[in-house]
């Protein structure tokens, strides 16, 4: 009986770390801007608030590009001009969020004038998205890109920019992975469960 209630508390707590959703740092910061709308200069250098972490399931979302979503209260988000907010039950078809660290050093179109944007996001897409990064000039880094629906994203964000702007992308799906934190992830977590509890059984 022990043994049982052993074996059905570690197969409980596999459980819980897989059905545990993405969490994202949810921050920008530019350095164009006036300061009170700036964003939090700890999203551009660290270390992050932890309060910048967000459930990607629990956040609204408004489509920026062909299925690819990003949420309302986002950079992005903030730029779809007349967006419509997608409904509850169109964001439970979502297949797959990421975390994003997206990242513009150069100038603005309108204005003309130098620009730092720093962007932290989950972002939703119709799809999946592979855990890379990515780091060229505006003009070019689409090109660099393999994977179409972050081009897509990266593409919504550039078109604000001049073509010679550094641009760096990176996506991840392990909790706040796109912050400078060390964290165990609920990925990691459910590896190292399973792992244990392959070798419980394989004791007994």
């Amino acid at each position: 009986m022990a043994r049982l209630t052993i074996y059905s508390a570690l197969l409980l707590l596999v459980f819980v770390c897989a059905s545990e959703a993405l969490k994202c740092y949810d921050c920008a910061y530019q350095s164009t801007v006036d300061a009170e709308d700036q964003g939090e200069i700890s999203c551009k250098d660290g270390p992050l608030n932890s309060t910048f972490s967000r459930d990607c399931e629990t956040l609204r979302y408004v489509q920026v590009a062909e299925n690819v979503f990003v949420p309302t209260n986002s950079y992005l988000g903030g730029k779809v001009k007349n967006g419509t907010v997608i409904s509850p039950e169109q964001q439970r078809q979502l297949t797959s969020y990421s975390c994003i660290k997206l990242t513009y050093n150069g100038e603005l179109l309108l204005p003309p004038v130098r620009s730092d944007l720093t962007m932290r996001d989950c972002v939703a897409f119709f799809g999946t998205v592979n855990d890379k990064c990515y780091s060229n000039t505006n003009s070019k880094i689409i090109d660099d890109i393999d994977d179409p629906l972050l081009q897509l994203y990266v593409g919504a964000g550039g078109l604000f920019f001049s073509e010679n702007t550094n641009v760096a992308a990176c996506t991840c799906s392990d909790d706040n992975c796109n912050g400078a934190m060390n964290t165990v992830t609920a990925s990691a977590s459910l590896l190292i469960m399973s792992t244990i509890v392959l070798q419980f059984f394989k004791s007994t």
